[in-house]
């Protein structure tokens, strides 16, 4: 959800200050056509998914990612389009809407160099992801899980890491302001303390001028 809200709000950001494309957060995933897709209904089949994300342009392959035992969806596919900035129109218009009975909210982003982990045989292919920065290399965890769920795993990470990033943000903003309200009631009152010292000054002056008389 946290990802959801992250893009509504930088979307809405580069809308309010008329961004060109080639300025926008999109353009980074320009050479990959794959979108990733989670957080649908179960029931959601190749068909459901072929119907709704090619609202926005031809599609060329979906990997809907199911388990390999009972062939049950696991809720997230990746979607390849012909054309990329077809991408960019998924992610901006699918990103928090509401699918299937009770509604859920899915999150659609893009994905970077992400290819259907399957080789001429259709065995898996190792992991075509970007890792992120945190988790380096594949950990034993990681040793026997299946590229899709990986791809999934890592874009869960990033969301963490982007909510993290958010608060520290936060943090520093809110210190920031602090300091700035400590310094503009210091400079407010220093005439204050400046006059009042003048004040207490002449009074003794005053004091000591009556004594000598």
């Amino acid at each position: 959800m946290n990802r959801i809200k992250e893009i509504e709000r930088i979307n809405q950001r580069e809308l309010e200050l008329s961004l060109p494309l080639e300025s926008s957060w999109h353009f980074q995933y320009k050479d990959c056509n794959y979108i990733f897709a989670g957080g649908f209904p179960f029931t959601f089949t190749e068909g459901d998914l072929l119907c709704i994300f090619s609202q926005y342009g031809e599609i060329n392959d979906i990997n809907l990612v199911r388990d390999k035992e009972t062939g049950k969806s696991k809720g997230f596919a990746f979607i390849r389009y012909m054309e990329w900035k077809s991408t960019v129109l998924a992610v901006d218009n699918f990103n928090g809407v509401k699918l299937g009975q009770p509604p859920r909210s899915i999150h659609v982003d893009h994905v970077k160099e992400y290819k259907r982990p399957e080789d001429e045989d259709g065995k898996p292919l190792p992991f075509q992801g970007e890792p992120s920065e945190e988790s380096g290399s594949s950990s034993e965890d990681d040793a026997g899980m299946d590229p899709d769920e990986r791809w999934a795993k890592e874009l869960e990470k990033k969301s963490r890491a982007e909510k993290e990033e958010r608060k520290e943000r936060k943090r520093e903003k809110k210190e920031k302001k602090e300091k700035k309200e400590v310094v503009e009631e210091e400079e407010e009152e220093k005439p204050k303390k400046e006059k009042k010292e003048k004040k207490e000054k002449k009074e003794k002056k005053e004091k000591k001028e009556k004594k000598s008389k």
